[in-house]
Parts: structure tokens; C-alpha cells; sequence
């Protein structure tokens, strides 16, 4: 305890001196200053303009330091500005995208609703006119050729029906006409309802062809099932598919 009270007595007379001392200080310099004025007059105006020179100076590095402060916070406003920007153009592109990808899942959706819908457009004298000048290209005679080999119904059907796949671009060829009746706009759609006109005249043609003289084996079609049916690949474009014909 006693030692305490000794360190804050000692600590209360040093501050006293500092004190002191620079009081002391501050008067003597005054005094010296006012004397230099008297004794001096030039030496104390050099003194007094370097005073004021240092004056200027401090100014002028607090008016620097200040435009430095005020640049350096334009800088984190411009900064800020942009990245506020960036993020609103971020968030305006996953909007955009969003949007987009809405309308292609509904855009799809009403696609598989037509596509699910459609029938064929042709009515039954269409596709008969059709499948009849197909057939004329049917290759018959090498059909008989390969059913001197076969037994079995399924193997004669298949016979049949893989001969009438040979012969598709000529359906095609002759559906090219109707296929600009089509009220659909939608390549894909298109190209279903080509794949429907298509199936429905090869199915007659196919029967047709069982049925025809030189054929001499009678079996009654089985039905679409045993048709072959070539899917469009939704890679091709309707212009790619129209350059097949």
C-alpha cells in the first residue's frame, strides 16, 4: 500500500514538472520571440515567414489529403455503383432465362397436347390414290424370290413389310403435295403428322400388296402394329426432311 502511494506521488510531481516545464517553455519562447522582434527585426521576419511558409504547407497537404479522402470515396461510390448494377443485371438475366424456360416447358407441353391429338389428314380415298401408285414401285418380283425360302406367316409379314420400307421415299414423294396443306406451323408437329399420313398409306399399300395377284400366299394384315415406322429425328428440320422428298 505504501508503495502505491509513493508511485502516485512520484507520478503527481513529474507531471507537475512536465507541466510546469512547458509553461515555462511556452513564456521563454514568447520572450525570446519578442526579443528577436526588437534586436532582430529581419531574423524574426525570416522566422515569421517560415512559420507562415509552414502554415501554407500544412494547408496545402490538408487540402490534398482531403481531395485524396474525397477521391478515394468516389472511387467506392463508382465501385459500389457498378457492382449494385452488376448484381441487377445478374438478377435480370436469370429472370430473362426463367421466363424463357417457362414458355419453352409450355411451348412443349402444347406440343405433346397437338401431337397426342393428331389424326391422320387424309381421308381414306387420299391414302388409297397414294398407297396404289406406291406399290407400282414395290419390288415384287424379289419379294417372291424370298418367299420361296419362308414358311412361317411372321417371316412372310416381315418379308412384306421390309420390302414396303424400301419404297418409303416414294410415299414420301407423293405425300410432298398434301403435306402443304398442313395447318401447322411447328416443325415438329409437322413431321408427326407426316409420320401419321405416312404409317396410314404404307399400311394400305401393305395390304394392297398382300392382297394382289401375284402374291400367292393369302394372309389377312395383322394392323399397323406390324408396320415399320422410321422415326424423324427431332434433329432434322422440316426444310432438311422436305430435301428427302
Amino acid at each position: 500500500m505504501d508503495i502505491i502511494l509513493i508511485w502516485l506521488a512520484v507520478s503527481a510531481v513529474f507531471l507537475f514538472c512536465v507541466y510546469m516545464s512547458e509553461s515555462a517553455y511556452r513564456k521563454f519562447y514568447k520572450t525570446y520571440r519578442a526579443g528577436i522582434r526588437i534586436k532582430y527585426p529581419q531574423k524574426a521576419q525570416s522566422i515569421h515567414d517560415n512559420e507562415e511558409n509552414e502554415k501554407v504547407d500544412v494547408v496545402s497537404d490538408l487540402g490534398a489529403a482531403v481531395k485524396n479522402y474525397e477521391r478515394v470515396k468516389e472511387d467506392e461510390r463508382v465501385k459500389e455503383d457498378e457492382r449494385v448494377k452488376e448484381d441487377e443485371r445478374v438478377k435480370e438475366d436469370e429472370r430473362v432465362k426463367e421466363d424463357e424456360r417457362v414458355k419453352e416447358d409450355e411451348r412443349a407441353e402444347n406440343q405433346a397436347r397437338v401431337i397426342n391429338s393428331l389424326k391422320t389428314s387424309l381421308n381414306i380415298v387420299e391414302q388409297a390414290l397414294i398407297a396404289n401408285s406406291a406399290i407400282e414401285s414395290y419390288p415384287l418380283d424379289e419379294l417372291a424370290d424370298v418367299l420361296k425360302l419362308l414358311e412361317k406367316e411372321e417371316e412372310i409379314l416381315e418379308a412384306v413389310d421390309i420390302f414396303n420400307e424400301r419404297i418409303r421415299p416414294i410415299y414420301l414423294k407423293l405425300l410432298k403435295p398434301k403435306t402443304r396443306s398442313y395447318k401447322h406451323t411447328d416443325s415438329e408437329v409437322i413431321e408427326a403428322q407426316l409420320l401419321i399420313d405416312l404409317s396410314s398409306c404404307m399400311l394400305l399399300g401393305r395390304s394392297a400388296v398382300l392382297k394382289s395377284p401375284e402374291f400367292k400366299y393369302r394372309i389377312t394384315p395383322i394392323g399397323p402394329t406390324t408396320i415399320k415406322q422410321a422415326t424423324i429425328s427431332k434433329s432434322h428440320s422440316w426444310d432438311e426432311l422436305k430435301d428427302k422428298f
